[in-house]
């Protein structure tokens, strides 16, 4: 079950080419939440994995504040009497939640997708002795979560920090 949802990412990449841009999987990406970590670190933190997201050049990425800016500009849309269909902002394929938080001494990000259609859910989660180790390691995290991450990147991710 969980070969699935990757193999699904793979599947509507391979199609999306032949399909044109319009049927590229759209990517909310949600606040990230913090526990015993500062709320902009969180932030800071979650547009990294965004970044992350965007550079695969794979998906459309929408988040929640910008979803609340378009559905505001669809009111205005609507109310100059533009159609339903041209106004609507995008809706997602795949929701992206994270968290940062601490256990002990040790920093734990964690990176949830789960898909619309029928609520499969992926998770990754790597730990570090420190913020900046899980700022290094993002990319990896999130080329993991999708399916992206090279032999390369798995061996380099799975070998201790050196001394």
């Amino acid at each position: 079950m969980r070969r699935s949802l990757p193999i699904a990412v793979a599947a509507a990449l391979c199609v999306a080419p032949l399909c044109g841009q319009e049927s590229i999987a759209v990517v909310r990406v949600s606040p990230f939440t913090a526990a015993g970590v500062g709320a902009s670190e969180a932030s800071m933190l979650e547009r990294l994995v965004v970044s992350y997201i965007v550079e695969t050049r794979s998906f459309r990425v929408v988040d929640a504040r910008g979803q609340d800016r378009a559905l505001a500009e669809t009111e205005a849309a609507l109310g100059r009497g533009e159609t339903v269909a041209d106004a609507l902002p995008l809706a997602a394929d795949f929701i992206v939640d994270g968290s940062l938080g601490r256990i002990g001494e040790l920093f734990v990000l964690s990176l949830e997708v789960t898909r619309v259609s029928d609520g499969e859910m992926l998770s990754v989660s790597d730990t570090a002795e420190s913020i900046s180790d899980i700022v290094l390691r993002a990319r990896a995290s999130t080329r993991r979560l999708f399916g992206f991450e090279s032999a390369s990147e798995r061996q380099s991710s799975a070998e201790p920090p050196a001394d």
